[in-house]
């Protein structure tokens, strides 16, 4: 929640672009650096996929730098478009994995669950 304020008072503060991208570069390391220490969530694989997030979002945000002026060579923004592109598809090859082996997993168990119910037997009384 306060990742969502610090985002939203920097696009709204100011009209300086290099303390908007300063800011945001910080408070994602400030994130990293929370999720790296604190390891929130009671499983440790959730954590590390977290982690594994964040930094992705880190990278993302140092490759946005290349998009702008700094880099005045439009074929060289090309190139780091597709370095970009192959940080997101990373990304979403990685969690789509643990989702579907989530979701196989919870399947699993109610499948079990469904067959191990004791069978209700019909008397027929005559």
């Amino acid at each position: 929640m306060i990742r969502r304020i610090l985002f939203v008072s920097l696009a709204v503060m100011g009209r300086t672009v290099i303390y908007h991208i300063l800011g945001i570069l910080f408070i994602n390391l400030a994130m990293t650096i929370y999720q790296g220490q604190h390891m929130p969530l009671q499983e440790r694989l959730k954590n590390r996929i977290e982690l594994f997030n964040e930094i992705c979002i880190s990278f993302s945000s140092y490759l946005m730098l290349l998009f702008t002026d700094w880099v005045p060579d439009s074929e060289l923004q090309y190139l780091y478009g597709w370095a970009m592109l192959s940080l997101i598809v990373l990304c979403i090859l990685v969690n789509g994995f643990f989702i579907f082996k989530f979701g196989l997993k919870s399947l699993k168990l109610i499948i079990t669950k469904y067959y191990q119910l004791p069978k209700k037997t019909i008397v027929i009384r005559s």
